[in-house]
């Protein structure tokens, strides 16, 4: 019962080098007054992550960031 609602375990390259060519893209959703969030979904593991920004260049920018730590992480075998 506890494995079922637990997140999956985060393997960073568990399915290749060019698994998803965009790993991370920026979404939009709108709160119940209106105004728009702008947040990241993580393709390679199928998860919205869990912090939402102002705007759509906040948003770029984190994802921008999230893909350079993961080029890093590639790169010296992290």
């Amino acid at each position: 019962m506890d494995s079922e609602t637990s997140t999956p375990e985060y393997k960073p390259f568990a399915c290749g080098r060019r698994c998803h060519p965009d790993r991370y893209t920026v979404f939009a959703t709108r709160t119940w007054w209106g105004s728009k969030r702008w947040g990241v979904r993580d393709n390679h593991m199928g998860t919205k992550l869990t912090s939402l920004r102002l705007s759509f260049e906040a948003a770029e920018r984190w994802r921008v960031s999230l893909a350079m730590m993961e080029l890093q992480e590639r790169r010296y075998g992290a």
